[in-house]
């Protein structure tokens, strides 16, 4: 992984050290999103992964002062959209018809239409959320 990779992926995770956290990299972000996404994504990126960074050290800051309550109804609920959406995105071409597809006319895409698969992505990026939610609480890895 390049020293970029690393940067983003810390900070998409919420694990880059906010006093760490300067002006550089914003800029750096907004550069490496630029080379990754469209302008508009780039964009929607960048602001919404600083707000969930601040919001994860500010997280973590309260807790430090004894702050045990947390409503995250509305970002797991974002986050199973997201799933969906991304695999919407991703198999467009397969999720037009029962049939005809990118790889043909004929092709049955069942596989890509399936409820299933899709509601599972929703549960994948769910549970990926809860565990960014977790780790904020200091709850993994503790015994009760």
């Amino acid at each position: 992984m390049t020293e970029d990779e690393t940067f983003l992926a810390e900070f998409e995770a919420q694990r880059w050290p906010l006093a760490q956290w300067h002006h550089r990299d914003h800029i750096k972000l907004a550069y490496l999103y630029l080379l990754r996404y469209p302008l508009e994504l780039a964009g929607e990126k960048i602001g919404a992964g600083i707000r969930a960074h601040n919001a994860a050290h500010q997280i973590r800051e309260a807790i430090s002062y004894g702050a045990i309550k947390m409503n995250i109804d509305t970002d797991l609920q974002w986050a199973f959209w997201e799933g969906v959406l991304n695999n919407y995105k991703k198999n467009e071409g397969y999720l037009q018809g029962q049939l005809g597809n990118p790889e043909g006319d004929d092709k049955p895409n069942k596989k890509f239409y399936d409820p299933r698969v899709w509601l599972r992505k929703g549960e994948d990026t769910f549970i990926k959320r809860l565990e960014v939610a977790f780790e904020d609480l200091n709850c993994i890895n503790r015994n009760a």
